[in-house]
């Protein structure tokens, strides 16, 4: 039984056997592990559902913020892990570089976005200005 992904071997070493662990692999063709993909993104689908406002059942798939640590933290501490299994593929010097190039390329997009919602506040403002204006002063023009 061959398949891209096996989770289970043909044959399983018993536990006491030295490197039993080595045949329970995950052996994806990509090389990414999906499992940590899968966790990943249920962290952040929990996150969403915990900044639901009232009461919803989706809070059952969440936890609701009962538990000792939040949906955040997994995110983080899974996020760490893939970072550390990507970073020990290469050498320090390349793994150092690739951290520090995607640190900046999410620093930009938190800039971005920080000041693209700072615009559309400002723009706001305007506007709600400019109605407020147009509101006192036309009852002033519509009666001539």
């Amino acid at each position: 039984m061959t398949t891209t992904a096996a989770f289970m071997p043909d044959t399983a070493p018993l536990p006491s056997s030295p490197g039993w662990y080595r045949s329970w692999r995950y052996v994806e063709a990509g090389g990414r592990d999906l499992r940590l993909d899968f966790l990943r993104g249920y962290a952040l689908v929990a996150m969403f559902i915990n900044h639901l406002r009232g009461d919803s059942w989706l809070y059952v798939l969440s936890g609701h913020e009962q538990f000792y640590t939040s949906a955040a933290d997994a995110f983080y501490c899974i996020s760490g892990l893939v970072l550390g299994i990507v970073a020990a593929r290469q050498t320090f010097a390349t793994a150092v570089q690739r951290v520090l190039r995607r640190t900046v390329q999410i620093y930009c997009v938190a800039l971005l976005i920080g000041l693209g919602f700072t615009a559309l506040g400002v723009l706001r403002r305007r506007i709600e200005r400019a109605a407020a204006w147009t509101a006192a002063v036309s009852p002033l023009l519509s009666e001539r």
